[in-house]
């Protein structure tokens, strides 16, 4: 959303929450900031250079513990060398674009500085101090700019390994030969980078957070000392370890969304829950702890996306929060100490309205200077002291690539450095007491296969953990595991992944929480022997099964021999490899051919082409577990509301040893009554094949965009392939009741008839109106589109998904001298507003746009007088069109509050009352998120027409908040998350619509239609937003917009019920309220607590098929009812 550079380009996209109602903080203007008294602004400037394309922060590079100068790196891939001069000393280059910074650090005691750098794809690169490559260790993940690598010597062996973490759930230890040591998979979404902590003489231990909301602290060699779940997402955050009065403890900044926002302490030895410092919205990796505290006790320190920051003693008392201005903190301060005093530098995104982005607070908080970078803050600021030179320097990198060197003023300029302010590799300053583990169990031995083994164990009764570690040939790979649900459970199936010959160490070690310990570990000695002996029983019994088949299925033989003989070629070919992952997908294969097999015995001599109805077509496709689940064959059976539209899905299988082009021809559709209208096929079912694509969240290909079937209605079907057929089916031309139809699929070059395939579609009585009530907003602006005819195929798809909400710019008043209005000149608006005029809801990107016909005056009184005389001509204007005040609402700000009670919010109500000043009726749309609370907002509640909240912020205060949006004309919400293809199709776009009716509200919708054509991965490729796929045609349609629509038909039929239960009275009524109740509550059961991370760990949808169930149960009731309920009337 703050991605709409064409709609809005201030605002920059964040689904933030604040968990407490808004109290005044001091904010910058509270204190004197000195501009030429300052620390800041006394430091004079030595040199400043432009790096375009900078990302991360500047790493100080070390020589004997004195700094030479920084590393940066920059988009392109660049790494760069700038000394205390501000020369480029050398160059060097990734293979990929970067966007996270370097980090730089000895290997080995006495050996020279090296620099680590990744790139977006997780590649790990280390240059010498001269900028020459080392080596690289290459990935296909994915980076991000929060994840900085940590160099740390683990084992304390002298030797510093190199940590990594990604966005895909791995964290990755490599030894200074670029070789791998430990791999630790820890969820599938983004992990942390750790903290490194000292456990007496031992080896260190890490401790790290995830998106999916757990803390880890594992030992060096990959075992889980404890895991905890302390509320709060940490994928983005930095933890540090400190001393407190308490013993040693872990600080987390909840980096994400959270109901409770702030710095988590937890007890590090134990990981138990000591308290949370708690901030209006999230924090990053903005946490400081200096070495030594400051006056008043200040130990620890570290800012929230608010500007807000906070300063805390050991134990996490708050001390004072001071709010700056500026568009978030999200990195640490420097801290710098003389005798008497103590000074933080702060530097904050972007910048104030004095441009200020630098402060220096003293250690009470006191802001005592600041002064603007170019272009704003976008990094931590550094001090330290250049080898030879005895004063401090700063040295700041800005938001725009500039560079620059500041050598610090006295007193300062001899301070002693408590925090550099990068993210240097650091050890835990508290040492960590090493944990008593049980005693060792026996370990049993088991043959094992080259690939995925499974073990049956046992999770004892409370365990909310398990951890599998896997070590051999001088690795460990450790999988942890959030168990569902604690308490006694059956046999689980535990897979154990391997990839080499040999004798491996396995290692399953239940855990439980609360406090979190070991509860009971096995282990087992699995030996994958170099014959590969167990791989080859495997192939024998499945070439003795497919032989049986054969004998027993004459007529498919030819089949089956093919299928047998490409898994005996796959198998020779793992088998030269060697390689897990080639027997893992021999393993998928065999299984797929006896599926295959057994369908083929089921279709009989005459099947070559078989269709299976898929039970539930939005869940990823799994050919197999469709084809064992299968009872029907060439035959769909459906319900639906009378003018509605439904998908479905077939799993189209070749039963030939040969490749084919099917042809699906529809044939046309018969109602059982005697006097019914037969219907053309093709009014009825459009025919999609879903594409495979690779989200760049997961990098595992998924079914997402549905083209519709080319001129020849065809689909491609390799020897012994399954792939399936997506048909949406519309019930506005059929009548109410039993209507059939038939799918013929052909195979263009066989002389067989063509395979029937039975539909049969019952159509409701109860049918929903051609306009829906509901609003449905994408923040689609048609006027984005350059090309009419590709504008007009968008709108005509966006409108038949049920997009009732569109974006479009505001016209241009042309104003006389005096300020008085001289015309409207609508253009654009004017065109796309009578285009959706009846059909849709406008929001006006914008107040007018003003134009005088002489010079604009100089005067702040007749400027005024024409903003108001422009919003009166423009609410004449749309009278004159024949638009209402319910139609449309000017779109003045995005996500206003976002950043709290900041400049930015106080110009948007400002701008709001002036617009209201001007003409009260003039309809305002607000859409507040992020640090946005009830206190701020209710200064606008007679003020805004239509309300639209970000969910997770009205989730986080609904108490507050909802007497807010209700006291609107209209109320609606949306979310915003990102990497949108990884989404589920049922727990997020068809779910919106239910959320907004259990709330009462007449609307949601998410950011976005539609961003980038998305149709290939691109290394660095940025969030995935859109649920429609753009080309230089028509729009491709995604099973997530699918499934939107049909979200929109469920809060239709919702509102149909729900009216007529209200207007019913007896039995009937009681029957529908409690229905409905039952339904709502079972389908959003847990939506309120859901996240935009949250989305990207687990699907939070609900059983389909009760889901379903529930959907036919109120039609059928509502057909109960006499006589037939009328479809609502469209609001618009």
């Amino acid at each position: 959303m703050g991605r709409r550079a064409a709609l809005h380009a201030a605002t920059s996209i964040a689904s933030a929450l604040s968990c407490v109602l808004w109290a005044p903080i001091p904010s910058k203007g509270d204190d004197a900031v000195a501009n030429e008294a300052g620390p800041l602004s006394r430091s004079p400037l030595r040199w400043s250079r432009k790096l375009p394309g900078a990302v991360g922060h500047p790493m100080p590079l070390r020589t004997a513990g004195d700094l030479q100068g920084v590393v940066i790196t920059l988009a392109d891939g660049a790494v760069v060398f700038i000394d205390a001069a501000g020369t480029e000393r050398w160059r060097s280059q990734l293979d990929l674009q970067a966007d996270s910074g370097p980090v730089c650090a000895t290997l080995r005691p006495g050996g020279s500085p090296i620099v680590v750098a990744t790139d977006v794809w997780g590649s790990v690169y280390a240059f010498d101090g001269a900028g020459k490559r080392l080596w690289k260790h290459a990935r296909q993940s994915r980076s991000g700019g929060f994840r900085t690598p940590v160099i740390a010597d683990l084992d304390n062996d002298g030797t510093r390994e190199i940590i990594v973490s990604d966005s895909r759930g791995t964290l990755l230890c490599i030894g200074a030969d670029g070789k791998t040591r430990m791999e630790v998979t820890a969820g599938n979404y983004r992990v942390a980078a750790p903290a490194v902590c000292d456990v007496g003489d031992g080896p260190r231990h890490l401790i790290f957070g995830n998106d999916a909301g757990d803390v880890y602290r594992l030992t060096s060699d990959g075992r889980l000392v404890w895991a905890c779940r302390p509320g709060g997402r940490f994928g983005r955050s930095l933890p540090i370890i400190v001393p407190a009065r308490s013993g040693p403890a872990v600080l987390l900044g909840t980096s994400f969304v959270s109901s409770e926002p702030g710095l988590m302490m937890l007890d590090a030895t134990t990981g138990a829950f000591r308290r949370r410092c708690a901030s209006e919205v999230q924090a990053y990796q903005s946490t400081a702890a200096p070495d030594r505290a400051g006056a008043g006790g200040l130990a620890i320190m570290f800012g929230d996306k608010n500007s807000v920051l906070y300063g805390l003693d050991a134990d996490g008392n708050r001390l004072w929060a001071r709010r700056l201005e500026g568009r978030g903190i999200f990195h640490a301060p420097s801290v710098l100490a003389s005798a008497n005093d103590m000074l933080i530098l702060q530097t904050v995104r972007g910048s104030g309205p004095d441009g200020r982005c630098l402060y220096a607070l003293t250690a009470d908080g006191r802001i005592v200077d600041g002064i603007a970078l170019p272009g704003g803050g976008g990094s931590s600021a550094i001090v330290g002291r250049f080898a030879g030179q005895s004063s401090l320097s700063l040295i700041t990198l800005s938001a725009n690539g500039t560079l620059e060197r500041r050598e610090l003023a006295e007193p300062w300029s001899g301070a002693a450095v408590l925090w550099p302010g990068a993210p240097e590799s650091r050890v835990g300053q508290a040492p960590l007491v090493s944990t008593q583990r049980a005693r060792p169990t026996p370990m049993e031995e088991r043959p094992a296969v080259l690939g995925t083994n499974t073990i049956h164990a046992v999770a004892p009764s409370g365990a909310s953990y398990a951890a599998i570690r896997t070590a051999s040939g001088g690795s460990v790979h450790t999988v942890l595991l959030r168990l569902a649900d604690p308490g006694p459970r059956p046999k689980a199936v535990v897979p154990v992944r391997l990839d080499s010959v040999g004798r491996h160490e396995t290692q399953i070690a239940w855990f439980g929480a609360n406090p979190s310990r070991l509860l009971s570990e096995r282990r087992y000695a699995l030996t994958v022997d170099r014959r590969l002996t167990e791989e080859a029983a495997e192939q024998a019994d499945f070439d003795s099964r497919m032989a049986a088949a054969m004998r027993s299925d004459p007529p498919h033989r030819e089949l089956l021999d093919y299928l047998r003989a490409a898994c005996r070629t796959q198998y020779l070919v793992a088998r030269a490899e060697r390689s897990g992952v080639a027997f893992d997908a021999l393993r998928a294969e065999r299984k797929r051919s006896l599926a295959l097999t057994q369908l083929a015995r089921r279709a009989g001599a005459e099947g070559d082409i078989v269709a299976v109805p898929i039970a539930n077509p939005w869940r990823p496709f799994n050919p197999v577990a469709t084809l064992e689940a299968s009872g029907a064959m060439n035959r769909i059976a459906m319900e639906m509301l009378g003018n509605e539209r439904e998908s479905c899905a077939l799993a189209l299988a070749n039963l030939t040893a040969r490749p084919m082009s099917v042809r699906v021809e529809r044939g046309p559709f018969e109602p059982k009554t005697k006097n019914g209208v037969q219907v053309p096929g093709a009014r009825v079912v459009r025919l999609h094949e879903p594409i495979a694509v690779t989200p760049t969240t997961t990098g595992r290909p998924v079914e997402d965009p549905l083209p519709e079937l080319g001129e020849a209605s065809t689909i491609r079907l390799g020897p012994g392939e399954v792939r399936m057929l997506w048909l949406t089916v519309s019930s506005a031309a059929l009548s109410a009741g039993e209507h059939s139809g038939t799918l013929r699929l052909g195979d263009t070059t066989s002389q067989r008839p063509p395979v029937e395939v039975r539909m049969s579609i019952r159509v409701s009585s109860v049918r929903l109106a051609d306009r829906l009530r509901y609003r449905h907003c994408n923040w689609l602006n048609p006027a984005s589109f350059g090309d009419e005819g590709i504008r007009e195929r968008v709108l005509q798809d966006a409108l038949e998904h049920g997009t009732s909400v569109f974006v479009i710019p505001p016209p241009t008043v042309r104003l006389h001298a005096d300020g008085t209005a001289a015309a409207v000149e609508g253009g654009v608006h004017d065109r796309l507003a009578r285009r959706l005029q009846g059909r849709a809801f406008l929001l006006i990107s914008g107040a007018p746009a003003l134009t005088w016909e002489t010079a604009p005056p100089a005067d702040a009184q007749t400027r005024d007088i024409g903003f108001a005389a422009a919003v009166r001509a423009y609410g004449e204007h749309m009278r004159a069109l024949g638009f209402t005040t319910d139609d449309y609402a000017l779109y003045l700000q995005d996500e206003p509050g976002l950043g709290g009670p900041n400049h930015e919010f106080e110009a948007f109500v400002a701008l709001v009352r002036k617009v209201k000043a001007a003409d009260p009726g003039m309809p305002i749309y607000a859409n507040p998120a992020g640090g946005a609370t009830a206190a701020m907002l209710e200064s606008l509640t007679d003020l805004v027409d239509v309300w639209c909240p970000d969910m997770h912020l009205f989730c986080g205060d609904m108490a507050g908040l909802e007497p807010i949006f209700r006291a609107g004309k209209e109320w609606w919400h949306y979310e915003a998350p990102g990497d949108q293809r990884n989404l589920s199709p049922l727990g997020f776009y068809r779910m919106q619509a239910w959320v907004a009716f259990r709330h009462g509200m007449q609307g949601a919708g998410y950011w976005v239609h539609s961003y980038d054509p998305y149709w290939f991965d691109r290394p660095g490729q940025a969030s995935e937003y859109g649920s429609v796929y753009l080309t230089d045609g028509a729009p491709v349609a995604t099973k997530r917009w699918e499934a939107t629509r049909d979200g929109i038909e469920d809060y239709e039929l919702l509102s149909i019920l729900r009216a007529a239960a209200r207007s019913d009275q007896g039995t009937w009524s009681e029957r529908a309220s409690l229905l409905l109740d039952k339904a709502v509550a079972f389908v959003t059961d847990g939506q309120e607590l859901v996240s935009d991370i949250g989305r990207q760990t687990e699907p939070f949808e609900p059983d389909y098929r009760r889901w379903m169930a529930y959907r036919r149960e109120i039609i059928r009731l509502l057909e109960e009812r006499s006589p037939q309920p009328e479809p609502l009337a469209c609001v618009y």
